[in-house]
């Protein structure tokens, strides 16, 4: 396959991904408000979504993925009962990972991008356990 097929591949794959996440079940929780009881949790989903937005532009992906994902992460987080205030942590954690990360073209690969997208939604999980 070539790269630019490959790259194709790898970028339906995150979005499929992404769009699967933010419809998978999260089960119920109040009214968000998780900053004050789920910082570390925030920080470590930020961190997970920061390093996929990194990976998108080096596997092919353009300035509209990044916007997309970053949506799909707001509406996960939404989904869990996340407030702006929880969104805001978590957007800083992504752009502190995001300048950090060193993707590599493994990440361009549909395994290891689901591998990533289930640590995202692990992490997602983390919160609303933390939370509770």
């Amino acid at each position: 396959m070539s790269r630019p097929a490959a790259l194709r591949r790898h970028i339906a794959g995150v979005a499929v991904a992404a769009v699967g996440l933010a419809l998978w079940p999260a089960g119920p929780l109040g009214a968000g408000e998780f900053a004050s009881r789920a910082t570390t949790e925030l920080e470590a989903f930020g961190a997970q979504a920061g390093y996929i937005v990194a990976t998108i532009e080096p596997c092919g992906g353009d300035a509209w993925e990044i916007v997309y994902f970053t949506r799909q992460v707001r509406l996960m987080l939404e989904k869990i009962g996340g407030d702006a205030a929880d969104f805001a942590i978590v957007m800083a954690a992504m752009e502190r990972a995001r300048v950090a990360a060193r993707p590599t073209e493994a990440d361009c690969r549909d395994d290891r991008a689901m591998r990533l997208a289930q640590r995202l939604a692990e992490l997602r999980d983390a919160i609303r356990v933390a939370a509770e």
